[in-house]
């Protein structure tokens, strides 16, 4: 269930801090690419292209676990940070994606003051593609 939720409910309602959901559009732009608000442009992995492409065109919903933020990343996301939560063995990053609520567990002496612009680069081997409409996952 936590791994491989099969719609967003069980997503958001398994594991704490809750699962990261960003809105837009799954659109073909030499690759597959997830666009959402405030010009968030996030490319899907290769690996994905296959089960993704019927999807082309479709409103989604985005879905990213606060721990899967990787040290370095070729795609990112630009976090508007509001809180810093040091925990010590992390400090999660609690702040928006565009206007969406979105929360990052960080390394541990991540330097971070409320309203700074922070890059968040992600792990998609662990993202989630939910239709906007049904929740299903794709």
């Amino acid at each position: 269930l936590y791994e491989k939720p099969a719609n967003r409910f069980v997503a958001a309602f398994i594991g704490a801090p809750s699962m990261n959901f960003l809105e837009g559009k799954l659109v073909q732009d030499n690759g597959l690419v997830f666009v959402g608000e405030a010009g968030v442009r996030v490319r899907m992995p290769d690996e994905r292209a296959q089960r993704y492409a019927k999807s082309v065109g479709a409103e989604v919903t985005f879905g990213f676990r606060p721990e899967h933020v990787a040290l370095e990343g070729s795609e990112t996301l630009p976090l508007k940070v509001k809180a810093v939560e040091p925990l010590g063995p992390h400090t999660l990053l609690v702040g928006t994606v565009g206007s969406a609520p979105f929360t990052a567990q960080m390394q541990a002496h991540v330097r971070a003051d409320p309203d700074d612009m922070v890059t968040v680069p992600l792990n998609l081997a662990n993202m989630h593609l939910f239709d906007k409409v049904t929740g299903a996952v794709i």
